[in-house]
């Protein structure tokens, strides 16, 4: 049992990418890309999409203290140096998108020590929309595990 329920703070980008589905799980705020963490007492997971991935990546690099985790969904690092993240770090992409498919996720993958990788056998780019169950199953358990005490 936890004591402080965790939250999930979203940078999405263009558009705010909204998750109703994973608010029935975690506390979800949604943020602007480099928008500062919440101040509060409860463990923080971090999750960029898409374009606002490198926005994701600077701040844990930043803040590892302040974040239980990192979740990147068809993340676009953009040459982020990622060697020196250490947090618990999940990578999420379909094995049908177009902007970080399997290949390229498997190459962050590879640079980020103790990350995990997920491929969406169905996913796309828009996975979190159209593979929802799949996406708030893995989010959610990846949480469930950064956050729960042993």
């Amino acid at each position: 049992m936890r004591n402080h329920e965790p939250v999930c703070v979203v940078h999405a980008a263009p558009d705010p990418l909204r998750l109703p589905a994973l608010e029935q799980h975690v506390r979800v705020v949604y943020a602007a890309r480099d928008a500062p963490l919440p101040a509060c007492g409860n463990p923080v997971i971090l999750l960029g999409h898409a374009t606002a991935a490198p926005s994701a990546l600077r701040t844990a690099l930043a803040h590892p203290g302040r974040l239980a985790g990192l979740i990147l969904y068809s993340p676009s690092p953009d040459g982020e140096d990622v060697s020196a993240l250490t947090l618990p770090t999940l990578i999420i992409t379909g094995a049908h998108d177009p902007i970080c498919g399997p290949s390229r996720a498997a190459l962050l993958h590879g640079r980020i020590r103790g990350s995990a990788l997920l491929v969406l056998p169905e996913g796309d780019s828009v996975a979190p929309l159209t593979q929802t169950a799949a996406f708030v199953g893995a989010v959610s358990e990846f949480i469930d595990l950064v956050t729960d005490p042993v």
